[in-house]
């Protein structure tokens, strides 16, 4: 292995540096930190004269030789021994933002730039001051343009006197506690815990900085203080780590800011294989579970053990974090990256391979370091390279460990080791078995949470559940394609604001795109470094001395798969560099937001549908009851049994005591039974894995409520919750509400960008006898259906209205139905919102002022623009049912409508069930199936308007008190099928009066 110039292997020196670089971390996470303070919003807003939030550690008093404490006895590598460090800590936390920093400082003012400079579009401070909040108005607004919060008005807690104190205490202590860590040669777990109460979920300063803002200026105020600080720390210790392993750094180099490249270090494993084996759901949450501690594993190795980067993005398949990577003026890959002695991809591999086997895992991981970038768009590519390899699960050479199980039946969930009894080719491998039996466990041990692990306690009372399953189209917003129709300004505004640059541009008849298009191909032929307007856009202007270096950063390093400057024409570069200079950018701060901000929404849906399931008007629905037998000499510990209680059949569960029923007592229970030893004095028992063996007869001695597991339970399982996708399962009965909120809840918090973030809804209704594996083939065929649509499609504008600060459009799509939007175009302070109601247009050149066009040729226009019968491009939503009855369902192809229909559904059902009785709705579907085979079997316009008139009659005469509007309405659902969807899915698959 390759020796550094301290004489250690990179590994060994990274490990030994290990409290230096965590400590840095922690100081990347802080120094933004005086932004935390309601003072900095106060002079934001203009309500005091002045505050300078980089001078709250002096003022704080924080320790001021905190770096040479930490350091301590052990030093740095030779080539950092001079001038790597600054002269007073302090410096990175007063000179961040500065320029030309060295060493240590320099390295922070890199990752500092990258999260938050590109976030800010670097223009000219005086020519974007009208983008500033004002007292009263200060506002946290979403990802996607939702105001969320007005700090001023309403503060969050760390906003108070109070709060800010707490901030300090809390930094304090956590710089304490690591000096302490590292005087006490602390082991790799301790320093995990120390950084997990630093960044983990629960952690204070995560909470607090997540409240606030970073910037405050519109529309910069998406970004979390959190965010920022977050990425760059995560980026100022990789760089660290870097400099560390690469002895040619220079201490000395002022030019290190604009120098620093990272790469993105990718770790996947096949999580969906694992779920397609799963024969039962405990063999899918058991290995859910080990699939979790192998990437907890992973974490613990690359940001503790070596400490040389962070998380960056996680779903269930795949972990990406930050990585050291070479400079530009360096060759890729260099030699402290990859030689002949040593390779840090081979490196890493080894040892998540061992993760693996030590978590015998029957496929091996997927590891791979991206090339040196310097922004965080990769990491789309980086996800999707890793799910191309991981469709093939053992996508190289793997042996699996088999734990010497040489006979028997191969195991019927991994296929891979022997089970040991050739007499039950049912029975899982002890590897298997082990991880189903990991959810009981953790159950009986009351670690299991709130959840109920049973399925016979999600079912409803037809014994029927729900798999929901909600995708967000986010993909494209983390790889910065969709960004593309934000704006950090609207050409026409800035403008406005500032006159004396507008006037440059040409007549004022043009609009303002082409205007700015016209002079920057204008200005091409020859750079000049004092040109005003790109001096105003671009603060940085003046120090490049070519058109090709600045093409290269504005566009090239900040753009997925953008063309190089000498592929384009005068015309092409024009495009590109009017787009870029006012379009939002995908900083790695805003593209960590996305991320959150899609796993954010799922988990709010969580606590939606914890809420709706959690309430029914039988108070035994969320019980359990305790069956006390006589003697327990035939029951096995920990085994599910099944037994009748009256005439249905109720699980138990024998925790060596008592049998623990695992059903949903609502079916056995009447409300207002509070006696339940009116049961029957014997059980008669099946062993539920084992129904051919002989029964059971138990004698019970009473019924008991007292047991720390017969708390209340949630009627739910989670699956999956990921940025990309949520999965739950919910009763049958409660899955319609469910989906209700979920609508609601996505149409509220991305009102503005409905047209290009879809949400995606699947459901799979079964009987809770139903096999695992089929259920979740058919969750997988349906999600693809869905998403394998995700094309744009053409939809016109039939009407349009501004009122209230909305735009109200009637949008026609292509199956002849008719989405109304509501799309928000006014600011909280009365401003109108510039930066995000853009749509799509088709066919169309730019011709309103506040028109742009992307290079790819796309005009966007802004809603209060668009005019109707005009067309534009939307991704649409989609939502599909599943009835699963039996197996031989999942085969069948489901029909796909778009969500707005679910809407109408349930508006249909509202008013088809006030007036018709269950008969009348049967023969109501028995009509709608005989007119529908009609008309698909003449297949002729005259047939088509026929049946129409036919069900019009029949509904009149049967609805006699329904307005002719709700008729009409009722006959376009007939039309496109949704009003049979109705009766079907209220009727015969929900089983509602």
């Amino acid at each position: 292995m390759i020796m550094t110039s301290n004489g250690l292997n990179p590994v060994e020196l990274l490990r030994n540096h290990r409290p230096f670089l965590l400590l840095c971390e922690a100081i990347g996470l802080f120094h933004m930190a005086g932004k935390a303070k309601i003072d900095f919003l106060k002079y934001q807003a203009g309500e005091i004269p002045s505050y300078d939030y980089k001078g709250w550690a002096e003022t704080e008093n924080i320790e001021p030789d905190l770096l040479s404490k930490i350091l301590g006895s052990s030093s740095l590598p030779a080539h950092l021994s001079q001038g790597f460090l600054p002269g007073l800590w302090r410096d990175l936390v007063t000179k961040h933002a500065d320029q030309n920093g060295t060493g240590l400082l320099g390295l922070l003012q890199a990752a500092h730039g990258m999260a938050s400079g590109i976030e800010k579009q670097s223009y000219a401070s005086k020519t974007v001051e009208y983008l500033a909040q004002t007292k009263p108005d200060l506002w946290l607004s979403s990802a996607f343009g939702t105001p969320e919060r007005n700090l001023l008005s309403d503060p969050p807690s760390v906003l108070t006197s109070d709060g800010w104190n707490n901030l300090i205490g809390e930094i304090k202590g956590k710089l304490k506690e690591a000096n302490n860590l590292k005087n006490n040669n602390a082991r790799v777990d301790e320093w995990f815990q120390w950084r997990n109460h630093l960044v983990g979920p629960d952690a204070f300063v995560r909470k607090a900085f997540l409240s606030t803002l970073a910037e405050t200026r519109l529309p910069n105020n998406d970004v979390t203080l959190w965010d920022q600080s977050y990425i760059a720390a995560a980026l100022f210790k990789s760089a660290i780590a870097g400099a560390l392993l690469d002895s040619q750094f220079s201490t000395s180099d002022k030019g290190i800011k604009s120098k620093v490249r990272w790469r993105l270090l990718t770790i996947g494993i096949g999580s969906e294989y694992y779920e397609a084996r799963a024969v039962k759901i405990g063999d899918w949450t058991g290995t859910a579970r080990i699939l979790e501690e192998f990437f907890e594993g992973v974490q613990r190795l690359i940001e503790v053990d070596l400490a040389l980067g962070s998380l960056i993005y996680r779903d269930t398949e795949v972990c990406i974090f930050t990585f050291p990577g070479e400079s530009k003026d360096q060759q890729s890959p260099a030699s402290w990256i990859e030689s002949q002695d040593f390779s840090w991809q081979k490196w890493l591999e080894n040892q998540t391979d061992d993760l693996a086997h030590q978590y015998d895992l029957e496929t091996p991981p997927y590891c791979f370091l991206s090339a040196p970038t310097r922004s965080l768009v990769p990491i789309v590519k980086a996800r999707h390279d890793a799910d191309h390899a991981l469709s093939v699960p053992v996508h190289r050479y793997w042996l699996p460990r088999t734990n010497d199980q040489n006979s028997g039946h191969v195991c019927p969930v991994c296929g891979v080791r022997q089970n040991s009894d050739p007499t039950n080719k049912d029975r899982p491998c002890e590897v298997c078995l082990k991880r189903r039996s990991h959810r009981l466990q953790d159950w009986l041990n009351g670690e299991s949470g709130s959840e109920t692990i049973w399925l016979d306690e999600v079912a409803d009372s037809n014994d029927r559940i729900a798999l929901i399953t909600l995708q967000l189209d986010v993909e494209p917003w983390l790889e910065g394609e969709r960004i593309d129709s934000l704006r950090a300004q609207a050409i026409p505004d800035w403008l406005r604001h500032n006159a004396n640059l507008g006037n440059v541009l040409g007549q004022a008849n043009t609009a303002a795109f082409m205007r700015l298009h016209g002079y920057i191909q204008g200005k091409l032929s020859q750079f000049n470094q004092n040109d005003n307007i790109l001096a105003a856009l671009n603060q940085g202007f003046k120090s490049y001395q070519n058109w090709q270096t600045f093409f290269e950063d504005i566009v090239e390093d900040r753009t997925k798969e953008a063309p190089k400057w000498a592929s384009l024409t005068n015309h092409e570069r024009a495009i590109w560099l009017s787009h870029q200079l006012f379009r939002k950018l995908p900083s790695p701060g805003r593209t960590y937001r996305f991320w959150r901000q899609s796993e954010d929404f799922f988990k709010h849906l969580y606590k939606k549908f914890s809420e709706i399931s959690s309430k029914h008007p039988n108070r035994w629905r969320l019980r359990r009851l305790a069956f006390i037998p006589e003697n327990t000499q035939k029951l096995q510990k920990n085994h599910l049994y099944e037994g009748l209680i009256g005439n249905q059949t109720c699980s138990f569960l024998f925790d060596g005591e008592a049998l623990i029923t695992a059903s949903n007592l609502a079916r056995f229970l009447l409300l207002h039974q509070t006696s339940p030893d009116k049961f029957q004095n014997t059980l008669t028992l099946k062993d539920a894995e084992k129904p051919q063996d002989p029964s059971i007869q138990v004698k019970i001695k009473k019924v008991s409520q007292d047991s720390p597991l017969l708390q209340e339970y949630l009627p739910i399982i989670t699956l999956e919750l990921s940025p990309l996708r949520f999965r739950i399962l919910v009763s049958l009965e409660t899955a319609s509400k469910c989906v209700d909120v979920a609508i609601r809840e996505w149409r509220q918090q991305f009102a503005c960008v409905q047209d290009r973030l879809p949400l995606n809804i699947g459901v799979v209704v079964f009987p809770s006898k139903m096999s695992f594996q089929a259920v979740i083939e058919m969750a997988r065929t349906i999600e693809h259906k869905l998403t394998s649509r995700s094309a744009p499609e053409k939809w016109t504008v039939k009407e349009k209205s501004n009122e209230n600060g909305q735009v109200r459009v009637h949008l026609h799509h292509p199956d002849n139905g008719i989405e109304k939007w509501e799309i928000p175009t006014d600011l909280p302070d009365g401003r109108k919102d510039v930066f995000y109601p853009y749509l799509a247009m088709v066919n169309s050149a730019v011709q309103k002022d506040r028109d742009f066009q992307t290079p790819n040729g796309t005009v966007y226009r802004h809603a209060e623009d668009v005019s109707p019968e005009e067309e534009i491009r939307v991704y649409p939503s989609k939502i599909t049912t599943v009835f699963l009855d039996t197996t031989v369902r999942r085969f069948e192809s489901p029909t796909i409508f778009y969500l707005r229909d679910w809407e109408t559904m349930r508006d249909n059902w509202e008013l088809l069930s006030c007036s018709m009785v269950t008969s009348q709705l049967q023969m109501l579907r028995a009509e709608l199936l005989r007119l529908t085979h009609q008309w698909r079997i003449e297949q002729t316009g005259s047939a088509k308007k026929a049946a129409e008139e036919l069900l019009r009659v029949y509904l009149r005469e049967r609805l006699p008190s329904t307005s002719g509007e709700d008729i009409e309405k009722l006959l376009e659902s007939f039309q496109r099928g949704v009003l049979l969807w109705t009766i079907d899915w209220h009727l015969s698959i929900a089983k509602e009066k």
